[in-house]
């Protein structure tokens, strides 16, 4: 079969180059559109109050033991809401766009609208 008067040969040919060209042009378009994205895990202790954090702090100590306290103090979001503001503002400063969040009380639902509540100002 032939188009274009071309031999089946040259047709192949032809097919095989549009084919690299269009490749070339799609890996461009991509590599173009493509954004590194950067994200970050952390535990997150927040209270209303510096006696609320204290307490919550000294809960996570009993329940789960003092070294998890501290390593949740060292690389975590702690804190009061204005604390926890300034912290997750240096991470989406430092081009930090995802954040894996471990709330130690899931059941604490002030501390999920106190976090909401900071991400909607930021």
């Amino acid at each position: 079969m032939q188009i274009s008067g071309n031999p089946p040969t040259c047709r192949q040919k032809n097919i095989q180059h549009c084919t690299k060209k269009f490749r070339k042009i799609i890996i461009a378009n991509n590599i173009a559109k493509r954004r590194i994205q950067s994200s970050i895990e952390l535990d997150v202790i927040i209270g209303e109050s510096y006696n609320d954090l204290k307490n919550k702090e000294q809960i996570l100590s009993m329940q789960r033991g003092p070294n998890i306290l501290h390593q949740v103090m060292k690389r975590g979001l702690v804190g009061k809401s204005d604390n926890i503001a300034e912290k997750v503002q240096k991470y989406l400063d430092a081009s930090i766009d995802r954040f894996f969040l471990a709330f130690q009380d899931p059941y604490d639902t002030k501390s999920l609208q106190l976090f909401h509540d900071i991400i909607e100002s930021v």
